[in-house]
């Protein structure tokens, strides 16, 4: 390889590397096998198929006094929005996967917001009737 190919591979390793987002683990044996913040959305993959996702979705939203404005689900996937006291507009997009565990994204507002992200997928875990990983 010439040099400026491996400068090009090295700016791609770097580049990827920093705008890759955050991965943390799932601490506290929850139902996510993976929960990554990534260009203002929460991304879990859980373990619960798409209806219960959905149904516990609802319910949390509805529990923290968050306010349904749009509501659309079919039988691969679901997209929820809601919006807070303040107007803020909150997406939650489930999709379900070839394996069976439901993919659920989360963003609040049009930039992101880790910190409610965060509480509303607590909230969404309380509803959800499997809590152990790797309970299909």
């Amino acid at each position: 390889m010439n040099r400026s190919c491996h400068v090009l591979a090295m700016l791609l390793a770097t580049t990827t590397g920093l705008l890759g987002g955050c991965k943390l683990p799932d601490v506290g044996g929850g139902t996510a096998g993976t929960i990554e913040y990534v260009n203002g959305d929460l991304e879990v993959i859980d373990v619960n198929r798409l209806n219960a996702a959905y149904q516990a979705t609802k319910t949390a939203l509805q529990e923290m006094g968050l306010y349904i404005v749009k509501d659309s689900k079919d039988a691969t996937s679901a997209v929820i929005t809601a919006r807070d006291r303040q107007d803020s507009r909150i997406t939650i997009r489930l999709k379900t996967t070839v394996e069976g565990p439901t993919n659920i994204s989360i963003r609040v507002g049009n930039f992101g917001d880790e910190s409610m992200s965060r509480q509303i997928y607590d909230q969404i875990k309380k509803n959800l009737p499997f809590k152990e990983a790797g309970i299909p």
